[in-house]
């Protein structure tokens, strides 16, 4: 019942978030941490976030996920194909 109702019972102490889900608040904590439990097995990367791990090994592939359909472009970033599509 929680998610259609505006209630949230989980909210950070340390800012305005707030969620209906514990464990979103848990790693929404993560944010506020200088603890880097995430650590890239081919460079120094570090980071608090699997996510941001898991978007970072992109960098190490040799598989481009995203093409250019009007050139021979290829990046593992949408952000980077949005720059070259512009």
């Amino acid at each position: 019942m929680f998610k259609h109702s505006d209630t949230k019972l989980y909210k950070c102490s340390q800012c305005d978030f707030s969620s209906i889900y514990n464990g979103s608040l848990r790693n929404h904590k993560l944010s506020h941490s200088n603890t880097k439990i995430f650590k890239c097995s081919s460079c120094d990367y570090e980071c608090n976030r699997k996510s941001k791990l898991l978007d970072h090994m992109l960098v190490h592939s040799d598989t481009k996920l995203l093409k250019c359909t009007e050139c021979t472009y290829e990046s593992n970033y949408k952000s980077n194909l949005k720059v070259h599509i512009c």
